[in-house]
C-alpha cells in the first residue's frame, strides 16, 4: 500500500481529481476562515477525494450574512448539511467533541456521493 501524508493550503491543493482515496482535515474551519474560503475548500477537498473524507466542522446560530463572514459556529446544522451535499458528500456519521453556548463541533465522516 502506498501512502502519502501531504500538508497544504486546502483552497489550492496540488493534487490531481481524485487523488486520494481519503482526506483527512481538521480545524481549518473552525474559527479563522470565511464563508468563501471553506466554500473553496470543500469544492478542492471533493475534487481531490475519490471515496471519504474526514472533517471537523461546527455549527451554531445561522448568523452567517456573507462570503466574508467568519465560520466559526455561523451556519445552522441544516445549512451545514446542505453545505456538505453541496460539495457532493453524504454525512455517514458525525461524532460531536464539542458543545458550547455557542455551537457544537464535530468529526464527520463523509461518503463521497457520484451527483454534480
Amino acid at each position: 500500500m502506498n501512502n502519502t501524508l501531504q500538508i497544504g493550503d486546502a483552497r489550492q491543493l496540488d493534487v490531481p481529481d481524485d487523488g486520494f482515496p481519503i482526506v483527512v482535515s481538521t480545524r481549518f474551519l473552525l474559527s479563522i476562515v470565511s464563508y468563501k474560503d471553506t466554500k473553496i475548500s470543500l469544492a478542492e477537498i471533493s475534487r481531490v477525494c475519490s471515496f471519504a473524507a474526514i472533517l471537523e466542522l461546527n455549527w451554531g446560530d445561522g448568523r452567517i450574512m456573507d462570503e466574508s463572514s467568519n465560520m466559526r459556529c455561523g451556519l445552522t446544522y441544516q445549512q451545514l448539511e446542505n453545505l456538505i451535499e453541496d460539495y457532493r458528500f453524504t454525512i455517514l456519521k458525525k461524532q460531536i467533541v464539542k458543545e458550547t453556548e455557542e455551537g457544537k463541533w464535530a468529526i464527520f465522516l463523509l461518503r463521497k456521493t457520484d451527483k454534480q
